[in-house]
């Protein structure tokens, strides 16, 4: 397959090594079915949460709405006070206080994008 080189477009080289040119992987896929089959199999007994199928995006969804949901509320009502002290009280108390409000609220935030990015791939 690699003999030509570059003297050749790959399709030709690939048609005179298995007689098509078109590249499939269905004999791939054959050799790997019992194992595909049983890691299903182990998948559905281990009850783990295993990409967004199934349980998997329930567990995801009840996440956001519960928790997650439920503490982001409280970090931007609680933003939204501190912020209304420093727009009627500016001083340096107040604004490193908002700061730190909105680090929080970021943190937060982002600690649940890689919760919701390990549920894609456990």
């Amino acid at each position: 397959m690699l003999k030509p080189g570059f003297s050749k477009p790959w399709p030709d080289a690939l048609e005179a090594l298995t007689g098509s040119r078109v590249m499939d992987a269905t004999s791939l896929l054959a050799y790997f079915a019992p194992l595909k089959t049983w890691l299903e199999a182990a998948n559905r007994l281990s009850r783990e949460c295993i990409g967004w199928e199934g349980y998997c995006e329930d567990q995801a969804a009840a996440y956001m709405e519960g928790e997650y949901e439920n503490t982001t509320s409280k970090l931007y009502n609680k933003a939204a006070l501190v912020e209304w002290d420093y727009q009627t009280d500016i001083t340096d108390a107040h604004a490193e206080a908002l700061v730190i409000s909105y680090i929080t609220i970021k943190v937060y935030c982002f600690s649940g994008a890689i919760l919701l990015e390990l549920f894609s791939i456990i």
